[in-house]
């Protein structure tokens, strides 16, 4: 009401308990009532339809708070979600994040969620345009460094992923997304190079890399399943790489690619029966991704991104040939 503390914070309190969900809406709508001036409330607002699943009157709330403060990160953030998540609208999240942008050029925020959200539908150029002003800032925004090296990476731009990359950890240079980047660059140069385990040159800057990642970060189960798999190379390394692989595959256990290197590394080292074990958990896992997959197609998010979809799909069907042709390789020995 009139002449309450500024702070929301009494307010937040009540929005972790789902079982006061009422308690909050009726504070909150009260605060909003008497200080309509106020975006934070309406920002609170959209907060509890979201938690509703109330997605249009989330929009609407949102877009209210954008008219009185434009550029509130949460606002367009719960917008954006409303449209995308809630809604199945990913073009419309888009529009509705650069209506926001163009209400607040001066904010690096919403710049930064347009790209990503044009990266996260398809659009890379689209995405690289947004990211480029805040990449060309002193010092570089390395956030958005991050989101063009991954951009430049899918593209296999590798040259590009890594300046970028580069540039982001000379502002920040333990942050453990770039110097994965960084690794993967060079994963892929060397598949490029018809060298796919990294026996030649590139092979200690990669190891390199992926343990600087590991020793930042223990728990990042793909850096340490990519090391697995570069150690598996030589057979001086193979009791390292299993290590990693059995850890990989602890930590993260529905991972199917996970599964796979621990299944290589098994059949280097002579344990057959092991080996085909991984390799079929690999493949059961595969089936439940794609069921999972074709469940999510039905939803209105799923729906909204056809073409996310079709990558994800794509993808398992290259990691189902690529386990099978392991399976089999270890059966027929």
């Amino acid at each position: 009401p009139p002449g309450a503390p500024r702070s929301p914070a009494p307010l937040l309190l009540l929005l972790v308990d789902p079982r006061r969900a009422a308690v909050a809406v009726a504070l909150v709508e009260g605060a909003r009532d008497g200080n309509p001036g106020e975006a934070r409330y309406h920002v609170l607002r959209a907060m509890l339809h979201t938690r509703a699943q109330e997605h249009r009157e989330a929009l609407a709330a949102c877009r209210r708070a954008l008219a009185l403060r434009p550029g509130t990160t949460e606002a367009v953030e719960l917008g954006a979600w409303a449209l995308r998540a809630g809604l199945g609208d990913a073009a419309g999240a888009v529009a509705f994040v650069e209506e926001c942008l163009a209400s607040a050029p001066e904010s690096d925020d919403v710049r930064y969620m347009v790209g990503a959200l044009r990266a996260q539908s398809g659009d890379a150029a689209g995405a690289l345009a947004a990211f480029l002003p805040l990449t060309e800032r002193d010092p570089p925004h390395y956030l958005a460094l991050t989101m063009v090296a991954m951009i430049h990476m899918e593209q296999r731009d590798t040259a590009r992923a890594r300046e970028a990359a580069e540039r982001g950890l000379a502002k920040n240079p333990e942050d453990v997304n770039l110097h994965y980047a960084i690794a993967q660059t060079w994963l892929l140069d060397a598949v490029a190079d018809g060298d796919p385990q990294v026996r030649g040159a590139r092979r200690e800057v990669v190891v390199e890399r992926l343990r600087r990642v590991l020793d930042l970060h223990p728990a990042h189960h793909t850096a340490r399943n990519n090391l697995a798999y570069v150690l598996a190379a030589e057979d001086v390394t193979l009791p390292d790489a299993l290590e990693h692989a059995q850890r990989a595959v602890a930590e993260a256990p529905g991972h199917a690619p996970y599964a796979d290197t621990l299944g290589v590394i098994l059949h280097r080292m002579g344990r057959r029966d092991e080996a085909l074990a991984a390799f079929r958990s690999a493949l059961t896992i595969i089936d439940r991704a794609e069921s999972a997959l074709a469940a999510e197609a039905s939803t209105p998010a799923g729906a909204a991104e056809p073409g996310r979809l079709q990558r994800l799909r794509l993808r398992l069907e290259r990691q189902r040939a690529e386990v099978q042709r392991h399976h089999d390789a270890a059966l027929g020995a």
